[in-house]
Formats: C-alpha cells, structure tokens, sequence
C-alpha cells in the first residue's frame, strides 16, 4: 500500500502493431499501388512479402560499403505512406537495412521495384514457358545489431540462408 492509502498497480501494456512510415518517391506512388493491387493485399500486409522477398532474393540486396544509412537523395519528392505491422517484422526490416547500409525507406522501395522487376519476369516465363534449370549458389547472410545503453543491451541476429528452385513453382 502506498503512503496516501492508494493501491496502485502499473501493467505495462506492449503495442501490439508499430506505427511506420515509409517515404516514397512520387513517381512511385503509383507503382506501389499498383503492386498491392495485384497482390490484393493491404499496405500493412506488404512489408512481410517485403521481407520475404529480401530473403530469398538476398543476392539482390543494394549493399553499401560504408557504415552509415545511404539516404534517398534529394530531390525526389518523397511521398510518406504509413501502416501499421507487427513490431517484430519492423525490427526485421530495420535490421536488414542496417545490413545493408542503406536506409529503411531507400530498402523499401528497392524491394518494391524488384518485387515488380521479378513480377515482370514471372509473366514473360509463363508465356514463353521455358526454364533453363539454372540454379544460383545458397546464400547465407547473417547480420547482428547490437543496441546498448546504460541500463539495458539488446542483440538482434537475423539469417538469412536461400536456395532457389523452380521458378516456375
């Protein structure tokens, strides 16, 4: 019991989805909808098919060879676009950007133009329905963050291993 006569008790509550912001360039605006359209999904259902993609296409990643985030230049009429996704899958995303060196928005749009590149090349290889049987080499890639402050230190490890398959299944 507390002095003033008061029971208090304080239960944490965790949030169970992470506000995000994603800043795209205008001229892809379109694009986007585009791609969530024909995946008939909604925005906040997109960043998993994101990460999905990051890894099994983890040999397409942009990778910079430098420590800090590569920023979208300027310039580009950046357009922001919120959602909403689970905490862990934003703590996904972020880690493999830091991975990259690149930032989270410059990996987003990234993986959206692949995500449509890779869509362009699913249609012509049903048309032409011919696949060669070549195979990519497995790609393992693992990458750490470590957070630390005075009173707490966090380590995320994300790995990503890939092994393509019939493009075709």
């Amino acid at each position: 019991m507390s002095p003033s006569g008061l029971n208090t008790t304080i239960h944490p509550q965790k949030p169970e989805l992470a506000r995000c912001k994603a800043l795209v360039p205008a001229r892809y605006k379109s694009l986007l909808a585009k791609r969530l359209q024909a995946r008939r999904i909604p925005l906040s259902g997109y960043l998993p098919v994101l990460v999905r993609l990051a890894s099994s296409q983890a040999h397409n990643l942009p990778v910079r060879p430098r420590f800090t985030a590569f920023y979208q230049e300027p310039g580009q009429d950046l357009q922001p676009v919120n959602f909403c996704v689970s905490g862990q899958l934003w703590g996904e995303f972020k880690l493999i950007a830091r991975g990259c060196g690149v930032s989270m928005c410059y990996l987003f749009v990234h993986l959206m133009l692949l995500d449509e590149q890779l869509a362009l090349a699913s249609r012509g290889r049903r048309r032409n329905a011919r696949w060669t049987g070549e195979v990519s080499k497995s790609i393992r890639l693992e990458m750490k963050e470590i957070v630390q402050n005075s009173w707490i230190r966090l380590s995320r490890t994300l790995i990503i291993e890939t092994v393509r398959s019939d493009p075709l299944d």
